[in-house]
């Protein structure tokens, strides 16, 4: 959320959340449902301390003495309990937390309020902060070559910490909100593979081949894309194998969650966007639907959490034609030139389509064409690798040819009717580039936000750089 004033109402809640209602080891938040998330719920050890049951069930090796993690106190498993009070204070805080989200009365200042449009808003927005309301300062990065080696995908947990994956010995790493590397999991195997001499069975169910996208359940587990095996693989946020599925995919590439907690999968070579069903308490996969097909190599998708809308990012190709003159002369060999055509060259560029919940249409707009509206007719087309939106529901894209994270607005909202030279309506709609990040970046591959606070992550120097208004966030 944005920094609340000191003394505030607001800024107590924020120390309580940080300071008592979060695990220490993992950094997840308790949960004070026992049934929904038994995982979550916070465990009394014998000396005082209090950590999630996950942790506490890690922790534990049978026949031998429980170490707290803390005053390495050892003591009996058996002595470990629920800590009630805990519990009773985080329901108590939801629910007196919920007025203030549903009032913008107590909302932090630097918020603005959004009256969704006819064109696909919903009621579901509230008073939520814009990133284009100023300009965004680097706050922290971390990471960095021997941490993180190509990551390609970042997700956040509700603690606020980060799932990374990348393409190091361990190829999911998790890093507190500050920063702070945490652990690491799914391991690389060195041989008994038919991809890139990496393991490809079914029994390997801990390992990852090449990870491309990674989301976080509304459970706290992790979901990972796996390129390398065709499967997308379910984990526990300490990397415990949850579930699997391979049938049915080709490529997967990007992930994301939806509002209603589905999980949606690019599929590049499939040329779908699929939908899995994934039980909210375990994990588990219950199915799949197919909700587009006939995409040209989708790779990124986000939904946006106020408004069910859906952004995907397609990777075209377009062919140019490149010719090299050479002409025969008796002259000189600088007035020789030579006439040869050549084959056709393929280029890459980007469509991004924007749809309702119910999967209407509601925009599209290609990276040639965002990038005349960059103001720099001699700068390349945009190249965008990654999406997702603000928590005012506005999209937001990262740029990897001109290394920038760009606002583009809430686009849908203002249609203007075009014609190409068939006659036929192009989905095309007025939108404003707003720069929100210009420097310090080499190739940003994704992107996260938490309130006001920004996460790119930079492939280029495999780091993770977080941007606020201000110099004094404190995620």
């Amino acid at each position: 959320m944005a920094t609340a004033t000191p003394g505030s109402v607001e800024a107590l809640v924020a120390l309580l959340h940080t300071h008592l209602l979060e695990c220490k080891v993992c950094m997840e938040t308790f949960s004070s449902d026992a049934d929904t998330h038994p995982d979550r719920r916070p465990m009394s050890l014998y000396c005082g301390h209090v950590l999630c049951g996950e942790c506490v069930r890690l922790l534990t090796n049978p026949g031998q003495p429980l170490h707290c993690p803390f005053c390495r106190l050892p003591g009996d498993p058996a002595l470990v309990s629920a800590c009630w009070p805990l519990t009773d204070l985080q329901v108590l805080l939801q629910d007196h937390e919920e007025p203030f989200t549903s009032s913008g009365s107590l909302s932090p200042p630097g918020v603005e309020e959004w009256e969704c449009s006819s064109s696909g808003g919903d009621s579901r927005a509230t008073a939520m902060t814009a990133l284009d309301d100023g300009a965004l300062r680097l706050v922290r990065a971390f990471g960095g070559w021997g941490a993180l080696a190509n990551p390609t995908g970042m997700a956040l947990f509700r603690s606020g910490a980060l799932a990374v994956v990348h393409d190091g010995k361990a190829r999911v790493a998790v890093f507190g909100p500050r920063g702070r590397r945490l652990h690491s999991f799914g391991r690389r195997c060195v041989s008994g593979g038919s991809r890139t001499g990496l393991t490809h069975t079914h029994t390997h169910t801990h390992t990852l081949t090449h990870p491309l996208g990674v989301a976080v359940l509304p459970g706290g587990q992790l979901v990972v894309t796996d390129a390398g095996d065709s499967a997308l693989k379910v984990f526990t946020s300490r990397g415990g194998a949850v579930a699997e599925a391979r049938d049915w995919l080709s490529v997967p590439w990007g992930v994301c969650v939806s509002a209603d907690g589905a999980v949606l999968v690019a599929d590049d070579q499939r040329g779908a966007l699929v939908r899995v069903r994934v039980d909210a308490a375990s994990g588990q996969i219950r199915g799949q639907e197919v909700l587009l097909e006939g995409l040209q190599n989708p790779r990124a998708v986000a939904c946006c959490p106020l408004t069910g809308h859906i952004a995907l990012l397609e990777h075209t190709h377009t062919r140019t034609h490149t010719h090299t003159h050479t002409s025969e002369h008796t002259g000189s060999p600088e007035d020789a030139h030579t006439h040869t055509p050549t084959h056709p060259r393929v280029a890459s560029s980007w469509r991004l389509k924007l749809y309702a919940d119910d999967l209407t249409l509601l925009t599209q707009l290609d990276s040639l064409g965002l990038g005349l509206r960059t103001g720099s007719p001699a700068s390349p087309p945009l190249c965008l690798t990654a999406v997702t939106f603000d928590t005012a529901g506005k999209l937001v894209a990262a740029d990897a040819s001109a290394a920038t994270v760009w606002s583009l607005g809430r686009p849908w909202q203002e249609p203007r009717v075009t014609h190409t030279h068939t006659h036929t309506h192009s989905h095309t709609h007025s939108v404003t580039l707003t720069p929100l990040v210009t420097h310090g970046l080499v190739r940003p591959v994704g992107l996260a936000v938490r309130g006001d606070l920004l996460l790119v992550l930079d492939s280029g120097d495999h780091s993770v750089k977080m941007y606020s208004h201000t110099h004094t966030h404190t995620p």
